[in-house]
């Protein structure tokens, strides 16, 4: 449960860096 957790993170904080670009 905690790895999906810190793979969500990983996702949103790509995705965040994806926009901000």
């Amino acid at each position: 449960a905690v790895a999906v957790a810190d793979a969500a993170v990983v996702v949103a904080a790509t995705r965040n860096a994806v926009v901000a670009a």
